[in-house]
């Protein structure tokens, strides 16, 4: 959905309430995952100054996304609290005279909201996506001790033993099975 940011800048409340509903899915490390919301998250746009926007958005999600071990679909639950304050005049000055933002974090908010805002339309379906693909935890797994999948034939060894026989292992390398049949940090 794209919300047109003079909505709020015109509004005698000086703030616009939208509920987002129409994300279906996103992309996490190049794999497409489903999006379940039980409760539309709410995007508010409240005016702070003359051409200033607080845009704050807050609800939860939840991804279904392939665990990193055995590929099986997992849900996680993300939090999709979060706020930032734009500046519509900065962008329309930027844009005409073409000049850069010299100072570091006013490179990383551009960057942030130039993602998702274009032409003082604000699309939230990109920032849904942003706020989903940041908010995911590093390491998914379907449960705290996957197996994973067997390296030789692909089953997976959560659902029970594969058929896969244990090859000898060659001089060379059992030097290094013992350092790790007889460490447990590693």
């Amino acid at each position: 959905m794209r919300i047109h940011l003079s909505e709020v800048l015109t509004s005698p409340e000086r703030r616009c309430v939208h509920e987002l509903n129409s994300l279906e899915f996103f992309y996490y490390h190049n794999v497409k995952c489903r999006v379940k919301m039980e409760k539309a998250p709410v995007l508010e746009l409240i005016k702070t100054g003359e051409d200033r926007i607080l845009i704050r958005l807050s609800g939860d999600a939840e991804a279904v996304v392939p665990c990193d071990r055995c590929f099986e679909d997992t849900v996680v639950s993300v939090s999709l609290e979060d706020e930032f304050e734009v500046s519509l005049k900065d962008e329309m000055s930027k844009a005409e005279s073409g000049d850069e933002p010299v100072d570091a974090a006013d490179q990383m908010e551009d960057l942030s909201t130039s993602v998702f805002i274009s032409d003082h339309e604000l699309d939230s379906d990109k920032l849904l996506r942003q706020e989903l693909s940041l908010k995911m935890p590093e390491k998914i797994l379907c449960k705290e001790d996957c197996a994973g999948l067997c390296p030789k034939c692909g089953k997976n060894l959560n659902k029970g033993p594969c058929d896969c026989k244990e090859e000898p292992v060659s001089l060379q390398m059992a030097g290094i099975l013992d350092l790790f049949n007889n460490s447990k940090e590693v």
